[in-house]
């Protein structure tokens, strides 16, 4: 069969699944075609894509530089002011023309979209089988609250129907419901049932088990230090850089500690702005997690499901800061399963990330926790798992 993938290229989490995926369905000698804009800016994660030889066609996706800068520079000013001009970022009818445009180009078996909403109407329009992959727990979270379910029908209706109408007259299509359509679209998550639900809000939600996956990045010269006895810290910084805004914040407190952290920045940080580094940090921008975690004492995030999975797959306990509401969400779950801890941005900017950082080391029954979910994510293979559903779904053309 040939499958079309349509991940969020500025977003590695979404990159990262889309990538170990399509490698799955490749090696079952199945055609694997990838959908992402703009291969060349700054922020585009598609690299690991491209060099290992996918076929990438140009689509229009979501701006989410603008989203970022707006965040960062304005706060909560910004942010809602961006989320309240999504034409200027997220022009929805744009974006979903592309898509059917590539799809009937393309003439897929089956399109896949990894945090891709606005997949399931170019789905729709062209006529073709579709899946989504995405973490069931916070879609189904906001379902299941009639206030977070008011709130999401209540944008849609000021700010995207009329977008999305648009497209469906043009295309001679009946309008659907947003949420009544990403419903009927089965729902792939890619998490350990152990863990979360998906409730009855998701009828076409299912926990495939975690999708692993290792940046191909060189050892550091430094690779060999972390095997010298010292307790390692692993910061990494997932796609918006914030986390290391707390930790540069710390790092007086920090270089005291009997520690050594690495850091990789995921070149979200230019290295000439770090400034002094205290001595028992190490930054790089890029390195093997697995070679790393798997010599380290806890890991401190922003609270992302990838990252979380890639630790527990080590036993590593965690500290979370995390950067927007799902984050957050995934890392209160994390942290009732007694492997996490939850530390919010401006508290670990104003001191208190030493002492949770202290805590998580010298903590045992987080490591014991975070020991006994290694055992589940290492039997799980959320990547196969997505592979059979994708084949279902394409061969009974759901």
């Amino acid at each position: 069969m040939k499958a079309l993938l349509f991940p969020l290229s500025q977003v590695l989490a979404h990159v990262s699944r889309a990538y170990v995926v399509g490698r799955e369905l490749r090696a079952r000698g199945h055609e694997v075609v990838f959908a992402a804009e703009n291969l060349e800016h700054t922020r585009s994660q598609m690299s690991i894509v491209a060099q290992d030889g996918f076929r990438i066609v140009d689509a229009r996706e979501p701006d989410f530089s603008y989203l970022w800068r707006s965040m960062m520079e304005s706060g909560f000013r910004g942010t809602v002011g961006a989320v309240c001009s999504p034409k200027k970022w997220m022009p929805v009818d744009k974006i979903i023309e592309s898509q059917v445009e590539i799809i009937k180009n393309e003439r897929p078996d089956v399109v896949v979209g990894f945090a891709t909403a606005t997949m399931s109407n170019a789905a729709y329009i062209a006529g073709v089988p579709a899946a989504n992959v995405y973490n069931a727990y916070y879609i189904g979270g906001i379902l299941s609250r009639p206030i977070w379910r008011f709130y999401w029908h209540a944008y849609d209706a000021v700010f995207l129907a009329a977008m999305r109408s648009t497209v469906y007259k043009r295309h001679g299509k009946k309008n659907i419901p947003a949420i009544d359509l990403f419903r009927s679209v089965p729902l792939l998550s890619p998490d350990l049932p152990q863990m979360y639900e998906v409730g009855s809000a998701l009828y076409n939600a299912q926990m495939t088990g975690p999708i692993l996956f290792d940046y191909p990045a060189p050892a550091p010269e430094w690779m060999n230090e972390l095997d010298d006895g010292t307790p390692n810290v692993y910061i990494t910084m997932g796609s918006t850089g914030v986390v290391y805004d707390a930790v540069r914040a710390s790092f007086g407190a920090l270089a005291r500690l009997p520690y050594r952290f690495i850091v990789t920045t995921g070149g979200q940080v230019n290295h000439d702005a770090l400034g002094d580094i205290p001595g028992n940090f190490r930054v790089t921008a890029f390195a093997p997690g697995d070679a790393i975690l798997a010599r380290s004492h806890a890991l401190v995030f922003h609270g992302g499901n990838g990252s979380m999975y890639q630790a527990l797959q080590h036993g590593v306990p965690m500290l979370a800061i995390p950067t927007h509401n799902e984050q957050r969400i995934n890392a209160r779950i994390a942290e009732r399963h007694g492997f996490c801890r939850l530390l919010e941005f401006k508290r670990a900017r104003n001191g208190e990330l030493r002492d949770a950082i202290v805590s998580l080391v010298e903590n045992e029954p987080g490591r014991d926790a975070a020991q006994r979910m290694a055992e589940l994510v290492r039997a799980s293979n959320g990547a196969a798992t997505i592979a059979d559903q994708i084949e279902h779904i394409a061969r009974n053309r759901l």
